[in-house]
């Protein structure tokens, strides 16, 4: 049923950026931290974090959402626009990392993966199946993580441990308020036949 498949879509890419921004709006907000846990000598690429955890997120997307390729036998599609994928930012990787450091390269790969992999998922999935997402939730959730994030870095400028958790909460406290995400939902959801 396609009614039910592109539901099904729907939901996961929608969790995607719900689950995923909480994991990202603490990165953001405390990127020294987060690497500091690693080792002192990691906080001077605190700045390339969260090209990074975008990054991360958008890998999750498309992978999400793309998998769905594998339902109706597209897998060598997915194949084929990650290799390309790699084909470029290898070579990229290798051009720009002299003249432009770590910074280049976490930009170069957040692009690549845009115009390689992010943007084929989704026009394959549509191709294949129909189904293209609405991207209103995934709206929601990035202003709601810019606020988190903002809100935190001002009541918590040190960019430590408290500014982390409090990204976290100020996301959660207004997906809540908003009521970009419910329990009943979720309760809805659980209780709904696969």
């Amino acid at each position: 049923d396609t009614d039910s498949f592109n539901r099904a879509c729907q939901r996961g890419f929608d969790t995607v950026f719900l689950i995923g921004a909480l994991a990202v709006c603490p990165m953001v907000a405390a990127p020294e931290w987060f690497l500091g846990l690693l080792g002192p000598e990691l906080v001077a690429g605190a700045d390339a974090l969260p090209v990074l955890v975008l990054l991360c997120l958008l890998k999750a997307v498309s992978m999400t959402v793309g998998s769905t390729l594998y339902i109706v036998h597209a897998q060598r599609v997915v194949f084929a626009f990650v290799g390309a994928a790699l084909l470029v930012k290898l070579p990229l990787i290798i051009l720009i990392a002299p003249r432009g450091g770590f910074m280049a390269i976490a930009y170069a790969s957040l692009i690549v993966e845009v115009l390689f992999v992010t943007i084929p998922s989704l026009y394959f999935v549509w191709a294949r199946t129909g189904f293209f997402p609405r991207w209103g939730t995934a709206f929601r959730v990035g202003a709601i993580g810019a606020i988190a994030v903002f809100g935190a870095q001002a009541l918590l400028p040190e960019h430590g441990f408290l500014s982390a958790c409090l990204a976290g909460v100020l996301y959660v406290g207004v997906v809540l308020m908003t009521r970009t995400f419910t329990f009943s939902e979720l309760r809805s959801k659980a209780e709904s036949k696969p």
